[in-house]
């Protein structure tokens, strides 16, 4: 009785955290996709930060082939594994181009 009682409050834990961490992954997608809705030509590099938090993939030269382009931020799309935001700034730290780019 005693192993059986262990075995069901492990599955009810198991259980109750992966709920957890979907609940947290799809609130931080929500929250992603709005904010980068507002993501806009013009803000500064620092407001895109305070929008959408620092990225660890920066590029620099740029992805893109603008001329103006100094360097890219690039955030991977919440809600796929295959989908990737790429905001692109120019030499005063101004976004000039948002894009959204997705692996073949």
């Amino acid at each position: 009785m005693k192993k059986r009682t262990i075995l069901v409050a492990a599955i009810a834990i198991l259980a109750a955290s992966t709920l957890a961490a979907l609940t947290v992954r799809r609130v931080h997608a929500r929250r992603f996709e709005r904010n980068i809705a507002l993501v806009h030509d013009g803000m500064t590099e620092r407001e895109v930060v305070a929008l959408l938090g620092r990225t660890s993939d920066q590029h620099r030269p740029c992805w893109a082939v603008n001329q103006r382009c100094s360097f890219d931020y690039v955030y991977p799309m919440p809600s796929t594994f295959l989908g990737y935001w790429v905001i692109s700034f120019d030499r005063s730290g101004k976004v000039i181009d948002k894009d959204d780019w997705y692996s073949p």
